[in-house]
């Protein structure tokens, strides 16, 4: 059942993550438009599609320390502010330089708002659940943006579409005022907010290192397997929206799941389907495989990202980790598409296949300690509480 109680309480953290996650999600508009509207070379928009969300990694990285320090409302509110002056001034930017400048600065205000939601989430008692519905969301709010800008850039310019993502930006923004401090909301049951687990956060890091470039790589070159199979430009975009929506359900699915059954199961579980849609996505031969493999990577992507960062979020529920670890993802998953193409050249994509399988597979196996250990404290606490009472 839906937990109306929690999405009462968490819609402003919704709206500042739809807000957060405008960077990544627009990222192909954006550097379609300023080609476009400043002139520059498509070589050099690729730049500034990295520019942002290399600024969201950073700041997102470093800021959770400093909102601890400051009025928490009004950072977050400087830094939505940011954001959408960023994506204003691509209006009337006419260089390369300032284009830069301002996709870095929309880019930082984006990071500021990521770290300062995953500190809200981390406080939660159930965080996997929080971004359950968070994600599934944005995925409906961005389903809907998306659709507007490529009409705004077509009917009226590029002027037009970077306006519409400002716009968006300030109406999400305003649910802001309502957001509560960090420091309100800390009542899980895994310890005191000060405590971290540094040592599996690293590993939770090193998982994503080694498994985060599988993920943005089959997405970066889905259309390349697509075509490599038979397939259309058109039959393979029907296949990525398909994809796109089933990755909503799968977020909706891990909401309404959460981690009534433990933490290890339901992770195992959606890392295993991760493992059998990278292989019959890279290693399909005709589209009779390489579809149902694409639809079942969207079920899984964001059920991954939100078993992640819900488990980012128990090993420190002052939020730090969480959103270091959110910032951080960013910078394998955008490594994936180079990296695939490092490997294979002009070649098929299919001898990745099992190379991939592999990879997903260690990944599980480091990440199992931590899983492990988690749901052992989550067993114990009740039963400590029992007996001290």
């Amino acid at each position: 059942m839906i937990d109306v109680k929690l999405l009462r309480r968490i819609w402003p953290v919704i709206a500042g993550t739809t807000v957060a996650m405008i960077p990544m999600e627009t990222a192909p508009f954006l550097i379609s438009a300023v080609v476009e509207s400043s002139g520059i070379t498509q070589a050099q928009a690729g730049w500034v599609g990295s520019a942002s969300v290399g600024a969201v990694a950073v700041t997102s990285m470093i800021a959770a320390p400093a909102l601890h320090r400051l009025p928490f409302r009004r950072t977050m509110g400087c830094c939505a502010l940011l954001l959408i002056l960023g994506y204003a001034g691509l209006i009337a930017a006419g260089s390369l330089w300032s284009v830069v400048l301002l996709a870095v600065i929309a880019g930082a205000g984006s990071g500021g708002l990521i770290s300062g939601m995953a500190m809200l989430v981390a406080g939660l008692p159930d965080p996997d659940k929080a971004y359950g519905y968070i994600y599934a969301s944005t995925g409906f709010a961005f389903a809907l943006l998306l659709l507007l800008l490529p009409m705004a850039d077509k009917s009226f310019g590029p002027g037009a579409l970077f306006a519409v993502i400002a716009a968006a930006a300030a109406l999400a923004s305003l649910a802001l005022a309502k957001l509560a401090a960090p420091a309100e909301g800390e009542e899980a049951g895994d310890g005191a907010a000060g405590q971290v687990r540094w040592g599996a956060a690293g590993l939770v890091a090193l998982v994503m290192t080694i498994g985060f470039p599988l993920y943005g790589g089959i997405f970066g070159m889905a259309e390349r397997k697509a075509l490599e199979v038979g397939m259309t430009s058109v039959q393979a975009g029907a296949t990525l929206s398909a994809a796109t929506l089933l990755s909503i359900a799968g977020s909706m699915l891990v909401a309404v799941v959460g981690v009534r059954w433990g933490r290890v199961l339901p992770t195992v579980v959606v890392m295993l389907l991760a493992t059998l849609a990278y292989y019959l996505t890279l290693g399909a031969r005709d589209a009779g495989a390489f579809v149902p493999g694409l639809l079942m990577f969207g079920f899984m992507q964001l059920g991954l990202n939100s078993y992640f960062f819900g488990l980012a979020s128990v090993l420190d529920r002052g939020g730090r980790i969480a959103a270091a670890l959110q910032g951080y993802s960013l910078i394998p998953y955008a490594l994936g598409p180079g990296l695939f193409v490092s490997l294979v050249g002009a070649g098929p994509l299919t001898q990745l296949a099992v190379p991939a399988v592999a990879v997903n597979i260690a990944a599980l196996v480091i990440l199992l300690p931590v899983l492990i250990a988690v749901d052992h404290r989550a067993r114990a606490r009740p039963a400590l509480a029992e007996a001290s009472a």
